[in-house]
């Protein structure tokens, strides 16, 4: 698979007063397109840090990180936002739905923000629906729906633009064990009729474990896990 993210000698740091707080140094890490990947630490280790730096939220203190081919270093405020609008999609631990709007209006706002067709943002947006379980509930609006049901209306709509890259913040994180597996296997079905590439953030292992690859944050870097490691945090 070519490579779609491209991140070297990655460092953040934070000053407060006369100290200097590093989260994250000299990270380096690839990413293959249509690849699904996870990343586990303790809390308070980065990994928040590190999708929002991926996700053109924050700009590092130093290094590079390249999506497809474009170096975020080189892109002004206005590109970063282009970028992030067009080539990225988000989930966090709180799916954030808009509560005037239905499930299928939720995830079509993205499209109609960036000019799409509206026919044909809605077919896609459906399909996404769909696929996520919903085809029912397109026209429920998020407080008729489940905690489940709502995470998965937020995870329609960050696929809504077809990104090249998925991040995930603890997407299961507000869910009982049983709704998140079933929403984290919806998401694995999802994320490979997509073929979109995935980095989800997580504090459960056995979630973990089943993405083609986990890496350990610690210490400010990256580290593979392998399937014997223990990555309890």
């Amino acid at each position: 698979m070519s490579e779609l993210l491209r991140v070297r000698g990655l460092c953040k740091t934070y000053q407060h007063g006369t100290n200097t707080l590093t989260v994250l140094k000299d990270l380096t890490f690839n990413l293959p397109a249509g690849d699904f990947v996870a990343i586990v630490g303790a809390s308070g280790s980065g990994k928040s840090t590190l999708l929002h730096l991926l996700g053109t939220l924050d700009r590092p203190t130093s290094g590079e990180i390249t999506l497809a081919g474009q170096d975020y270093s080189q892109l002004d405020t206005a590109q970063l936002a282009e970028v992030r609008n067009r080539k990225i999609g988000f989930v966090f631990q709180f799916h954030h739905l808009l509560p005037e709007f239905t499930a299928l209006e939720n995830v079509l706002i993205p499209s109609l923000i960036t000019g799409s067709d509206r026919k044909k943002a809605r077919q896609h947006a459906e399909f996404l629906l769909e696929c996520l379980g919903l085809a029912d509930r397109l026209k429920h609006k998020p407080s008729e729906l489940s905690g489940g049901e709502q995470q998965r209306v937020a995870v329609a709509r960050s696929l809504a633009n077809d990104p090249l890259l998925l991040l995930m913040d603890e997407p299961t994180g507000n869910l009982d064990r049983a709704n998140g597996e079933r929403l984290f296997a919806l998401i694995q079905d999802v994320q490979k009729r997509t073929g979109v590439a995935a980095v989800m953030v997580t504090h459960n292992p056995a979630l973990a474990r089943q993405t083609s690859q986990t890496y350990l944050l610690r210490d400010g870097k990256l580290v593979v896990v392998s399937e014997t490691d223990d990555t309890s945090c």
